[in-house]
This record gives structure tokens, C-alpha cells and sequence, in this order.
């Protein structure tokens, strides 16, 4: 079983084998020290540094070429990242990850000994794993130093805040990945992701981790964030299935809660009246059909047209009808793929002066989310 470790140098990225912990112990290649990873939940944090050397006068890792060997062992599920930093010194050193024979012949990214140069390293394991670091030199006269830090991004379910960036590791190993909280407002939670070149798939679970959302796909290149609609108080779940392992980087997740003071009707009598050019807010909540009822007053004939921003899961629909309650147009709007407006490219013809009304909804009760609706 091979993983990925990704390298980046200077916005330039490399990818480089890491073998499992059993084929390397075959090849009796020990390790020139254990570097422990310190678990983080914020890439700001202070992590303590080894500070690490090699020269020709370091062991033979293999081959003749000196240098050294470090050991990560995975302390629990997640993502692992290495950091090698404020390299210096004379001569040019090598890094990668494998067996004695597939470090021989195989190097693909050249360490440079930079002041101020970065390099990170990730991977993700699950607890007992371990993933390892070779650093040498490859011929000649050389004496380099530089400083490590490993950190360690738990995968572990837990409790996040809304409104703070949260970050996380993955793994592999698991079907899927829950995140608790509870909600400030009634309304919906804009849900914003950064996982790598991996495709997501969230749904929105009660409090007792049962699934009252449609899976939504959260494509890796589609910048656009997943809504849901959700109530005051409540305790809810994220559930993230899917992940990986096309990208190994740690990811973040944002939840934001945004209150909505909804005014519509449940049936179309009790209707609320929304005046021209004049932008309304509502919402839906899993587990039922949303039916919201306006009514609009056209004061002259002639054409108009209805602007609705979707913020639902997936399909959100409106329905225009007349005072006689016989439908005049049904429109479907899709989920955009921006924050900004989807907006109705139909015209409804000369309108006649008189009342008219107007229902958002849904179609299938594992819909929610939020919507803005305007007319002109």
C-alpha cells in the first residue's frame, strides 16, 4: 500500500513515493531518530523544532551516500505535515522517502540549502502507522543544517465552532467524518471547504446522527460553499464523506450561521404581500416540504420578471398564479455555483393590473437552505 507525500518549494509542487513502515524494516534500514508529530488544530500554532545535520562525515545510509534517516510515527488517525525549514550550510543535500533500494536511483526533489527556504512534506496514516524522512548528501564534500517540524492534524470527530476556521487531517481508513455543533440563529449555515483536489460529500445529520439532508458533492475545483437550513438552538452534524486520497494536505472547514427573518405565507390566502423591487428572505428546513406563499401587486400591465437567489441544497422551485388560483409560469432554479443571484431570464408577458401570487418550494424534504427573492 503506497501514499503520497506532496513537497512544496517556492509555490513548486513535487510528488514523491512513501512506502509503508513493514518494506522498509525489510530492507534493516533503522532510522537515526524518532521525531514525534505534535497534534495541532491550527497551522499557527507554536510547535517546538529539531534542529538536525549532516555532512560526509554522517552515517551510510546506503551506497556510500551519508546522511540521515527520521521516523514519524502517526500517535493517532490523521494528517501528518514536515516541516524543513532555515536551511543553510555548504554543498547540496537530497531528500526522500522509500525502502534502501528505492531510495537508490530515485530522487526527485533536490533540498537546496537556501537561508529561509521552506519545504513541507504530508501524508495521511491512521494510529500505529509511520511514514519516514531521508535526508543525505549525494557525492561529494557537504555539511548542511536545517530545522524540523512535524505536526500532526487529528481526523478524530469533534466539536467546532461556527464562524472559525477549522482545520483537520483525513483518514483513510474511515467512511466518513462528523463535526458537531449547535445553532446560534435560525436560518442557514454557509459551509466552506478546503480540502485539496479531493471531491466531498456532505449531508446534515440531527442530533442523534441520523441524515435529514441530501448529500450535497462539493467539487475540489468549484469555489462555491453548501447551505443548509437550520434552527435556532438545535444540535446538528456535518458529515463529510469521501475524502481523499487524491491530496493528502490538511484541510479547513468554515461554518457560518446567518439569521433570517422570514415573512410568507404557509398557504396562499395568509400570503404576504412583497413590494416591487423589494428583496424578501426565507428559509427551509429538513424533514418537510417548503411551501413559502407572496403576493405581489402589479399596479399596470405590464412585464415582470422574478429574481431568485438559491441557496438550497440542491432545486428550489417557484409558481406564479393568479387571483383566481389558476398557476400563470413554473420556474425551476438550480443551485448556483456562486453566491451571487441565479436570475430568471423569462419574462412573463403583458401581466394584466391586478394580485398575483407567488410560491417558493421544494419538492423533496431533504432540501433546505435559504433563498432571496425579488420581483420587478
Amino acid at each position: 500500500m503506497k501514499k503520497k507525500i506532496t513537497a512544496l518549494i517556492t509555490g513548486v509542487m513535487l510528488l514523491v513515493t512513501l512506502i509503508p513502515a513493514t518494506a522498509l524494516a525489510a530492507e534493516s534500514l533503522e532510522p537515526t531518530a524518532v521525531l514525534q508529530p505534535t497534534k495541532v488544530y491550527n497551522p499557527n500554532e507554536s510547535i517546538p523544532k529539531t534542529t538536525c545535520q549532516v555532512s560526509n562525515s554522517s552515517p551510510v545510509l546506503f551506497n556510500g551516500h551519508h546522511g540521515a534517516l527520521y521516523e514519524i510515527p502517526f500517535s493517532e488517525s490523521g494528517t501528518i505535515d514536515l516541516i524543513v525549514e532555515n536551511s543553510q550550510g555548504t554543498g547540496d543535500i537530497w531528500y526522500d522517502c522509500g525502502t534502501k533500494e528505492e531510495l537508490n536511483d530515485k530522487w526527485e526533489a533536490k533540498l537546496p540549502m537556501k537561508k529561509d527556504e521552506q519545504h513541507l512534506l504530508t501524508d495521511s496514516g491512521v494510529t500505529g502507522e509511520k511514514c519516514y524522512f531521508a535526508v543525505y548528501g549525494k557525492s561529494g564534500s557537504f555539511n548542511a543544517a536545517f530545522d524540523l517540524k512535524v505536526r500532526l492534524y487529528p481526523s478524530a470527530d469533534r466539536t467546532i465552532s461556527i464562524s472559525k476556521k477549522e482545520y483537520f487531517g483525513f483518514n483513510p481508513n474511515a467512511k466518513s467524518q462528523s463535526y458537531k455543533f449547535t445553532a446560534k440563529e435560525t436560518g442557514t449555515i454557509k459551509v466552506s471547504l478546503y480540502a485539496g483536489e479531493n471531491d466531498v460529500k456532505f449531508s446534515l445529520l440531527n442530533s442523534k446522527k441520523q441524515q435529514i439532508s441530501r448529500s450535497v458533492l462539493k467539487m475540489y475545483d468549484i469555489d462555491s460553499p453548501v447551505y443548509f437550513g437550520v434552527k435556532k438552538g438545535k444540535t446538528y452534524y456535518l458529515r463529510l464523506k469521501n475524502l481523499g486520497p487524491a491530496d493528502d494536505r490538511p484541510f479547513w472547514l468554515s461554518v457560518k450561521n446567518t439569521k433570517i427573518k422570514e415573512k410568507s405565507g404557509a398557504t396562499r390566502k395568509k400570503a404576504v404581500t412583497v413590494k416591487r423591487n423589494k428583496k424578501v428572505r426565507g428559509y427551509v428546513l429538513s424533514g418537510k416540504k417548503g411551501h413559502d406563499w407572496y403576493k405581489v401587486k402589479v399596479k399596470k400591465s405590464g412585464k415582470v420578471k422574478f429574481y431568485l437567489q438559491n441557496q438550497m441544497t440542491n432545486q428550489c422551485y417557484l409558481d406564479v398564479y393568479n387571483k383566481k388560483g389558476k398557476k400563470v409560469k413554473g420556474l425551476k432554479y438550480k443551485k448556483g455555483e456562486t453566491d451571487n443571484y441565479i436570475l430568471s431570464k423569462t419574462k412573463y408577458g403583458r401581466l394584466s393590473k391586478g394580485t398575483y401570487y407567488v410560491k417558493v418550494y421544494t419538492k423533496d424534504k431533504r432540501e433546505c437552505g435559504g433563498y432571496a427573492l425579488k420581483w420587478k
